[in-house]
Parts: C-alpha cells; sequence; structure tokens
C-alpha cells in the first residue's frame, strides 16, 4: 500500500443536486421585480415561483421542497436586497413549517448585517378573516369556498372549487381577487341567475377553513398533476392564508370530505342539495352538517339490489311500457352498479356522475339487445326517479334530463380511434408549426384540441362547390367560420364577427385565458356553440375602434371570472 493510498480522504462535500444553484440565482434575481411592487403583489410574485416548482415537482415525483430549499442557502449566502426579499417572502409563504423557519432565520442575518428590506417587507404577514361564504351546487358535487381577507387597509378574496365527486373533496381550483366586492356580488348574482341549481351562504370562517383543508390535504394525496391553470400559481398563497384562520392549522385537519346526501337501504335518499345550500337569499348562514364522507354510517351490503327494486315500483319505470320489464331491470342493475362501484351510492345523480355513465362508464357487452334498445329510455326514466328523490329544483331537473336524454342514445356506439395517420394529417393541417419545431406531443395535443375546438371542420360547400379548405390560413378560416353560419362571404354579419374575432383569439391563445374559461365552461357541461357565443359578447365590450386602447387586463379579468 502506498502512502497516499494510507491517507484517510476528506469527506466530499455536499452539494446540491445539479441545475438547482442555478435555478435559485435566477430566481433572486428576478426579485429585483419586486422591490419596488406592493406586499400582495409580492406573494402573488413569490407564490407563482412556488407553484412551477411545486408542480414541476409533482409531474417528476420529486420533492417539492428540493428548488425552495436551495433558494434559500442561495439567497442566505448573498447580502443583496433581492436575496433578502427571496427570504423574506419565503419566510411567509413557504409551505412547509422547515422552509419558512430557514428563510425567516436567514433574513434575519441579512437584515442584522445591513442588508435593506423592500418596501414591502412589513406589508406581509398575518392578515384578518372579514367573510366567508359557500357556493354549493343542487347535486352535491362541488363546493365553492370565498373568504375575504385584510391587512391594513387592503383587502383581497379567495376562491377555492372543492370537487365532491371525481375528486373526493379536493380542492381543484383556486384563485385570488384584488377586488372581494366585485368576487361576492358577481358570484351572487351567478347563483341568482342559476334558478336554484346553486346556492349561496355566509359561513363562519372556521368551517371554511376546514373544508379547505381537507380539500388541500386530499389534492396533496393525489400527488399528481392539476388540469387547473390557477391552482399552482396560487396554492401557496392560499396555504398562507389558512395558516391565519381558525382551528388546526395543519392541513387536513379537522373535515371529513364527500357529499352529505344518504340513502336510504331502500333506495330512498334524504336529498341531493349539497351540503351548506341553503333555501334563503345569498348571505344567510347554510343549514345542515358539514359534507360528510359518503360511507359514513352503515349500509346495506347490497345496496343495488334495493335501488333497482325501488326504481322498479316507481311512477318513472311504470311508464317505460314500450320495453319489456326484464330488459328495463337490466339496463337499471347496470346503472345502479356504476353508482355502487363508484361511491356506494346508486341513487346519486348529478352532470359529472352522468357524464361518466354515459361516456364509457357502461359496457355494452353487459346489456343484451333488449336491455340496450331500452338502456336510452331507462337511463332517462332512472334520471328522473332520482332527480326526484333527491328534491332537485326544475332547473336541475331539466338539466340532468336534458344530459341523459342526449347521451343515453350514444350508448353501445362503436367510436374509432384515429389512426396515426390521421392524427399526423391532423396536426399537419391545424399545428403547421410543428414543423421544425420544439414541440413535444403532449403540447401538440394541447394545441390541436384547442384549434379543433375554434375551427372544427374544414370542408365546405360554397355556390354548389365542395371546399376543403386549410385551417391555419386567415382568409380560409374566415370562409369556413362563414360557412359554419350559413353565411355569405360577401356579407358582414357581426354575429359572425365576433365568432371570427373568438376564433383568432383561441387559435393563437391570446388571451389564453379565453381558451381557460371554455375549458371550465366544457367541463361544467356547455355546448360548443354556448361557449362562443358568452365568449363572443366578452369581446363584444373589448372591442375598440382602430387607434384606441385595448384594455386588456379588462378583458382578461372578465374571461377569468367566466365559468367559476
Amino acid at each position: 500500500m502506498s502512502p497516499v493510498s494510507r491517507k484517510r480522504k476528506k469527506p466530499a462535500r455536499r452539494r446540491s443536486a445539479p441545475g438547482l444553484d442555478a435555478i435559485a440565482a435566477e430566481a433572486v434575481t428576478a426579485y429585483r421585480e419586486t422591490l419596488a411592487v406592493d406586499g400582495f403583489a409580492a406573494e402573488l410574485f413569490t407564490a407563482e415561483l412556488l407553484g412551477g416548482w411545486w408542480q414541476g415537482a409533482v409531474a417528476a415525483g420529486t420533492n417539492p421542497e428540493a428548488v425552495p430549499r436551495a433558494l434559500v442557502r442561495y439567497a442566505a449566502h448573498r447580502r443583496t436586497e433581492e436575496a433578502l426579499a427571496a427570504l423574506l417572502a419565503l419566510a411567509h409563504l413557504g409551505t412547509s413549517a422547515a422552509l419558512r423557519d430557514a428563510a425567516r432565520a436567514a433574513a434575519t442575518r441579512l437584515t442584522d448585517a445591513g442588508v435593506p428590506a423592500p418596501g414591502w417587507a412589513d406589508q406581509v404577514g398575518p392578515v384578518a378573516v372579514l367573510r366567508c361564504a359557500l357556493v354549493t351546487d343542487a347535486y352535491g358535487e362541488q363546493t365553492t369556498v370565498l373568504c375575504e381577507y385584510r391587512r391594513g387597509e387592503a383587502r383581497h378574496a379567495l376562491s377555492a372549487l372543492l370537487d365532491h365527486d371525481e375528486a373526493d373533496g379536493a380542492v381543484v381550483d383556486a384563485w385570488f381577487s384584488a377586488d372581494p366586492d366585485e368576487l361576492f356580488a358577481q358570484t351572487a348574482a351567478r347563483v341568482a341567475e342559476s334558478d336554484g341549481v346553486a346556492a349561496m351562504a355566509s359561513t363562519d370562517p372556521g368551517r371554511a377553513a376546514r373544508l379547505l383543508r381537507a380539500g388541500f390535504a386530499r389534492l396533496d394525496e393525489w400527488a399528481e398533476p392539476t388540469d387547473s391553470e390557477d391552482l399552482p400559481q396560487y396554492r401557496a398563497l392560499a396555504l398562507a392564508r389558512l395558516r391565519d384562520m381558525p382551528g388546526d392549522a395543519e392541513i387536513g385537519a379537522g373535515e371529513p370530505t364527500g357529499t352529505g346526501d344518504r340513502e336510504t337501504p331502500a333506495g330512498g335518499s334524504s336529498g341531493g342539495a349539497a351540503p351548506g345550500a341553503a333555501d334563503g337569499a345569498p348571505g344567510t348562514e347554510a343549514p345542515g352538517a358539514d359534507p360528510v364522507n359518503a360511507l359514513d354510517g352503515l349500509l346495506e351490503e347490497d345496496v343495488v339490489g334495493p335501488a333497482v327494486e325501488g326504481f322498479l315500483a316507481s311512477a318513472e319505470a311504470a311508464a317505460l311500457t314500450g320495453h319489456a320489464p326484464a330488459a328495463v331491470a337490466a339496463a337499471a342493475r347496470v346503472i345502479a352498479e356504476f353508482g355502487a362501484d363508484e361511491d356506494e351510492r346508486p341513487l346519486r345523480i348529478g352532470p359529472g356522475r352522468l357524464g361518466r355513465l354515459l361516456h364509457g362508464g357502461v359496457d355494452a357487452d353487459d346489456l343484451d339487445d333488449p336491455a340496450l334498445a331500452a338502456f336510452p329510455a331507462v337511463v332517462v326514466a332512472w334520471t328522473r326517479y332520482t332527480a326526484r328523490l333527491a328534491e332537485l329544483p326544475p332547473a336541475a331537473v331539466e338539466d340532468v334530463t336534458a344530459i341523459a336524454t342526449e347521451c343515453g342514445e350514444h350508448v353501445g356506439e362503436e367510436h374509432e380511434e384515429l389512426s396515426d395517420d390521421e392524427l399526423a394529417e391532423l396536426l399537419d393541417r391545424y399545428v403547421p408549426e410543428l414543423d421544425g419545431a420544439d414541440l413535444d406531443p403532449a403540447e401538440a395535443a394541447a394545441v390541436l384540441e384547442r384549434r379543433l375546438f375554434a375551427v372544427p371542420a374544414t370542408v365546405v360547400e360554397l355556390d354548389g362547390e365542395e371546399l376543403d379548405l386549410d385551417p391555419s390560413d386567415p382568409d380560409d378560416r374566415r370562409l369556413l367560420i362563414v360557412a359554419e353560419h350559413g353565411g355569405d362571404p360577401d356579407d358582414s354579419d357581426p354575429h359572425v364577427t365576433l365568432h371570427e374575432i373568438v376564433a383568432e383569439q383561441l387559435w393563437r391563445d391570446e388571451p389564453p385565458q379565453a381558451w381557460q374559461a371554455a375549458r371550465r365552461l366544457l367541463d361544467a357541461g356547455a355546448d360548443r356553440t354556448d361557449i362562443l357565443h358568452v365568449l363572443g359578447e366578452i369581446a363584444a365590450r373589448h372591442v375598440r375602434p382602430a387607434g384606441a386602447e385595448y384594455a386588456d387586463a379588462a378583458h382578461a379579468a372578465e374571461l377569468d371570472a367566466l365559468g367559476r
């Protein structure tokens, strides 16, 4: 053994993962932009940073704290205003106590060393909760929690959407408004226009906090990327506000999830109204218990049999005289089994449940020919029956019946998937920038979906001649839109013009809030025509004569509020 090999080696220095220091350095530099803003703007900036890192970590299955911790380590050794700004922001908005403590300690050291603090240093920290409200739907599928906060003279509000249907009470969307009065007023106006499908009621901050903590805990349990455009960038700020609300500050403590409608063993229901839905006007405290777990309480082992028996004994089933009783019973059992598989509540009804049932939830092979033929009528009768048991308001009954009627007729149809060649042709037509561009498949699919929504057809008939047009060409795109409305290319129709404007916005994704709003409305069950109309109405309010200033922020804000 050589003398060198006998020497004790020095322990290797622990280093950040490759790239983390570079990310941290870039983030600290970016904080220069915050030095002249107010506290709320600095919070929004920091929350967006943290949200991007959180979303990337969730998608990659890595630790979401890795980049924020690297940022604290990096900023702690830089005696600059932007480094101190980053540390002060993370001391307030860090999503773990350990991260906040580390940032706070490092910020104290920089302050003691004489580094000047940003002007907003005393504008971050605890807030007061002024008011909270719950917006619930009649189906028990969704709850929106609204909370207004104040720090000093400044006020702002949080809007968070909880999904009790597919997401088991998780927060699926969240955003902040700098104008709480407008947010609450617009929400109340939409509720008033819903004909009883939605209800709005004030609630105490403790109850709102319990719902939100449970919802964010459920979101974290998923450990999957969210589809929401807003939720990642506002998540950290929402969690910070929760720490200032009553109750256990730990996320997920104290609030069960799910919806409050329960079924009786015989197939009856205690009502489908969402938990907290008020019979009175907006602004009153909602009666009833908080949402409870769907399995809370004892249910019969066989919930399908009693549910089917109750339906078969109903007036709705008795009206199905055109189909054999055995076919009606077989179709009803398939529907009940689907509901029982989802949450042990086969009689729960709502747009989300129906959508899943009628778009992939029914295997035609499970039905013989008579049952398959009876299914469209049975699913409508089942919907009316369960809506009656749930005491849904007339507008809600109309909504779910329309969904059942439209989609029930397509059960059992075979839908061929696009071949690789067909998909390549669509991409070539609708996403020509793919040629030579670095656009990954997921991005290309997202662009294709948005543009197909804007301009779904490429073949038109003009002057008796069938034309195959190029949707990526603005002139051809206009002809396709004119043809969709049965118009004359030489005529000027204000309605068609607005459709052209909206189609251009969607095609270019400018403003991006237009497609985000369209997706929210699609998810809520709206059809394409109605969505284009409402986007056109909003666009019309912001069209300006040539040379006039375009109020893009106001346009984006109105789109951002659409469908929430």
